[in-house]
Parts: C-alpha cells; structure tokens; sequence
C-alpha cells in the first residue's frame, strides 16, 4: 500500500519494507540504496537493529517520526518487550542527544483503537516520558468538536488520561472509541432465524449495491456459508427471473458476488480476495478476526457482527472497519435473546449510543426485494393477516431452499460417487455409506466449530455465552441442517461409522446393566454417600444368586473334571492351559464354599 501510494502521488518518497518473510540479505541491499520510511514488524526490525550496522548508522541523528500502529494488537501479542529492546537501541545509537539528553530526537505516535493502562504504561515510560505526550480522543457528542471548544474538550481528555483512577477504570475502556459518523445497531434473533434473517438483511444491501463485511467466529463457518450462499440460485427479483437462469451465479447473483477471508487461505490467495472485494461496487466478504485488524476497506458500507467477538474490545476493531476517513458507516450486531445483557455489557464500557434495529421490518423488506421467495413461501402461510406475513412468508420458503440446497448437494455428490466408480461396486457402497455431500459436510463441521467457540469469550461476558442455554435443535436449523449432527471428531464424513459403533457400545452397556441403569444408579446413590434403598437391596439379592448360580456351574465342572462348553480358553505351546483352567475352577469352588459358611 504504502509503494502504491508513493508512486502514485509522492515519487521523491522511497518506503522499504522489513518482516519475517524475506531474507536479510535482500533486505540489506534494500537499506543500502536508500529508505525514506520503514515499515517493519517488530520482531525483524529488533534483529536488523542488532545485526546490521549500516541501519543504525543511517538512523543515526537522522530518524525524525516514531509510530506505533496498532499498539493495542502489539501488547495483546507479548511484543511490548521487543518495543522497549528498539527504542533502548535507537536510545543508545546516538547518546546524550535530544533535548532532554537521554538519546531521544524523534516524535513518537502511537494509534490504538482502545486505550488502556498497560498501554499508557508503555506510552509513558517506553517511548518519551511523562511530559512530552499529548493524547488526542473522539468525541461522543458533535458540539465537543466546535472550533471554540476543541481546545477544552482535548485538554479534559488530557486530565480523564492522566488521572490514575480513570486510566483504571474498566467501564470506560472503550469510550471515545467509535467514531461519531458509525450508526451502531443490535437485532435480537431466535437461533432458527439466525440463517433467514442474515439473507433478509443482506439482500437489502445487495439490492441497494452496497459493500457489506460479514464477521464469523470460525474458519469452518466462513467456508460453509460461503459454498452454500454460492451454491444458492440468485433470490433477488421474481420468480420468473429464478426459472430462466441456466446456472447458479450465487444467491445474490453476479452483481453481488460473495467472497471469504479467514487465516487458512494463502496469502497470494488473500491478497486477490482482497482486490477483488476492493473494486467491486456492491459485494459481500464472509471474515473471520484475521480481517477486524490492519486491513482498509475503502467507502465500506456495513459492518455485520454475525457471531459475537471473544473479546469485548475486538467489536471497536471490527466495527472500525467501517466510518474510516470522516465517512458514514454501519454496524449491526446480532445476538440471542439469552444474550440481551451483552449490550449493557457495551453501553458500561463506553458504547452509549448503540441502538435496536427490527426484525420484522427487516424481513418485510427483504420480502419486497425478493419477491419470488415471498410467493413461494406465502403458499405456506397463507391466511396470515398480521403486519409481518410477508415476512413470515419470506422467512418459510428462503429456509426451506437452504436445506433442500444442502440435501441436493449430497445427493448429486454420491451420484457422482456411482458414476466414477461404476465398474467397482464394492469401493461404490463403500465410499457412498462413509461420505456426504460437501455442503452437508460443511455444516456438521460449522456445527461443532460453533459450539466449542460459543463459550470461548474473556471472563467479564463468560456468564453471558453460555453454551447450555444453547438450543442444539436451533443452531442445527441455523445451518440449513434438518437434524442436529453428532459432536464427534469435527463433524466429518465417518460420523456415521462412529455413531453406529456408539450405538452398539451403549446397547452392550444397557445389557449389561439389565437394561434399565439400576445399577448406574445405585452406585451414585452409594458414592454421595445416601442410603440404599428397598430398590438396591433387590438388585443386591439378584446380583448374589446370579453369582451363586455361576460358582455351582463352575463347582460342577471342577468336579466333573471338564471345561464349560460355552469357554473358549487359549491353550499354551507347553500344555499348560488345562491346568490354569482347573486351577480357576477350584479358585471358584472354593470361593462358593466360603460364601456358605459366612
């Protein structure tokens, strides 16, 4: 970005690039011919610091600016030591010089989308003292910004920063942290209408054309919905217009395409998705947090918060996204009703002015953007005269197409199966009984993926996300799933193998305990130290003459001198296994001789 732009506009600027990726050789034959600005991690330009000498001479009396760009991210990844380690080397490349003397000639900057006491600490002490800092903060309210005001409103920012009390207090952690032009919404949804209302909402954007970014928490989540939303005919527009197209251009058609961006995809891969989405006029990026940090999405339209983030803060990176450069954003947030609290949680922080976007005006709408949808689904609902029955119609038939789009995959798929392996009928059945469809496969591992990162948020909103108040029913349907998938090894292909061997181990179990669990039971009562009840004395007495009944068998045969018919012992090389087999015989005889004396 920063070549690009000095090439485009600022040709006597030279920028230079240092991360782990490249060799430092090519690195040094880069610093020799000249760098104006350095871009580095700070890992990279900490080892060139203390191996290449002709970077510190260069630096020497000569670096004028110092910026630390999201510093917040740097501290959360454990880098805060090798920041302090390159500003005590820069410190003493050039000894006694600055005006205070302590080797420190340059200006600082430091841009964190939160502000935090570890990141004052590292403001204050690391990178230029007390004295010489001047922080600069939003504003929540547009008469702060006036021109006779500014002056007051930064230095009360200066005062709330400096006092020790404020700089702790965790309920304003993200105050000022939004932009003023970010329009932030929640819609409160019922897990079943996870799936529907995501479409209602993004059909409207599509149809307005405009750029929307769509967070997920998990990397199998972005890949399913974007192969079944690619999957999808185009839903926008009547019914007419649905049986004319010859293929599947999408569920927004070509006009919005629909792309996906998590940390499994490769980098050059990355970089094209990116340009792609970039240059489109309206388009639609499924993300994970890999996109809510460092990435700029220039005139960016919405923000949507499918799956809330783990961490209260990660909702300002990913809201700021939008509302960059002083233009108009949005952000919506989408949430359970068990997790209503989770706005509060906001608003204590410092995100005041978060407000309820409605669930029936939003599906109304997408009813009159995808009008084909609703006639089919009003065949359904019909006779509803309440004000959301379009809605209620729109909702009906766009879940009925996602699950017969993910039972028509699985079917075309093992059709495909037969034919490629038609002359071998045994690898056939084989393949055709212990593999899915891609899309059905897909789901059942967004299903287990969502429900391990359901708890997974940090300690203050952990009560909140509680992954038993979950309805697995719900969260299946929420997935264009008709049944909830078993929680066994990601959901994959051989689930079925596994649950029927699930399904003989517990049938084995259930016989083994009479069929009833009284046993299970007893020992649970006995363990938490309870009485036994009128019930454990009669499974005792069973147990006992069951027992007894077992010993006079085997009493029977030490007599007779011959081995059970029903036993398969195995015999050694040497001839001993007779033996060892009597000699348990008289073990057992003996054991039921001593249970008639006591």
């Amino acid at each position: 970005f920063a070549n690009d732009l000095c090439a485009k506009s600022y040709s006597w600027i030279v920028p230079g690039c240092f991360s782990g990726g490249e060799k430092r050789k090519s690195e040094k034959a880069r610093l020799r011919k000249g760098i104006t600005i350095l871009i580095a991690t700070p890992g990279r330009l900490l080892d060139h610091l203390s191996k290449t000498e002709s970077l510190l001479s260069s630096l020497k009396n000569k670096l004028e600016w110092l910026v630390l760009d999201e510093a917040d991210r740097l501290l959360d990844a454990g880098l805060g030591g090798q920041v302090e380690q390159i500003v005590q080397h820069l410190r003493s490349n050039q000894p006694g010089a600055g005006p205070k003397r302590d080797g420190v000639c340059w200006r600082s900057v430091l841009v964190s989308a939160t502000v935090t006491g570890e990141l004052e600490g590292l403001a204050k002490t690391v990178l230029g003292g007390d004295g010489g800092w001047m922080w600069a903060r939003g504003h929540t309210n547009k008469g702060d910004a006036k021109a006779g005001q500014s002056d007051d409103a930064l230095e009360n920012a200066n005062n709330d920063l400096n006092d020790p009390q404020a700089s702790n207090n965790n309920s304003n952690e993200l105050d000022h942290a939004a932009p003023r032009q970010l329009a932030q919404l929640y819609m409160v949804i019922s897990a079943k209408l996870r799936l529907s209302s995501l479409i209602a909402f993004l059909s409207a954007r599509a149809a307005k054309g405009e750029r929307t970014v769509v967070f997920l928490s998990t990397c199998d989540s972005v890949d399913y919905h974007h192969g079944l939303f690619n999957a999808m005919e185009n839903i926008l527009g009547d019914a007419k217009d649905d049986d004319n197209s010859a293929e599947k251009d999408g569920i927004f058609g070509k006009k919005c395409p629909v792309f996906k961006l998590h940390g499994d995809i490769p980098h050059n891969k990355r970089l094209s998705t990116m340009k792609e989405f970039n240059t489109s006029d309206s388009s639609i990026l499924l993300a994970t947090d890999v996109a809510a940090r460092g990435l700029n999405f220039p005139s960016l339209d919405w923000i949507v918060q499918y799956d809330p983030p783990c961490e209260t803060k990660d909702y300002v990176h990913r809201a700021g996204r939008s509302a960059r450069a002083g233009q108009a954003g949005h952000a919506l947030l989408f949430l359970l009703p068990s997790e209503r609290q989770y706005v509060e949680v906001l608003q204590l922080r410092g995100l005041k002015e978060i407000s309820a976007l409605s669930l029936s005006s939003t599906l109304n709408f997408a009813g009159g953007y995808c009008r084909g949808v609703s006639q089919e689904g009003e065949g359904k609902v019909g006779g509803n005269n309440f004000s959301d029955g379009k809605g209620e119609a729109f909702t009906s038939a766009i879940q009925n197409r996602l699950e017969q789009c993910v039972l028509q995959d699985d079917v075309d798929y093992k059709a495909s199966i037969e034919k490629k392996f038609k002359g071998d009928p045994k690898m056939r059945r084989k393949l055709k009984k212990s593999t899915v469809g891609p899309l059905l496969e897909g789901a059942r591992k967004a299903f287990s993926a969502f429900v391990r990162a359901y708890p997974a948020k940090e300690k203050a909103v952990k009560h909140i996300f509680n992954a038993r108040a979950l309805h697995l029913g719900h969260i299946a349907r929420s997935l264009a799933l008709k049944e909830t998938p078993k929680m066994v090894s990601k959901g994959n292909g051989k689930a079925s193998k596994h649950n029927a061997i699930e399904g003989k181990e517990s049938t084995r179990d259930k016989g083994q305990s009479g069929g009833s669990g009284k046993g299970e039971k007893r020992k649970s009562r006995l363990t938490f130290g309870n009485t036994p009840t009128a019930e454990d004395d009669d499974g005792d007495a069973e147990m006992h003459d069951e027992e007894q009944e077992r010993n006079l068998s085997l009493l029977g045969d030490a007599i007779v001198g011959r081995v059970p018919a029903n036993k398969k012992f195995k015999t050694s090389s040497t001839g001993g296994g007779g033996k060892n087999v009597q000699k348990r015989m008289m073990e057992a005889a003996m054991m039921m001789q001593a249970q008639e004396f006591m």
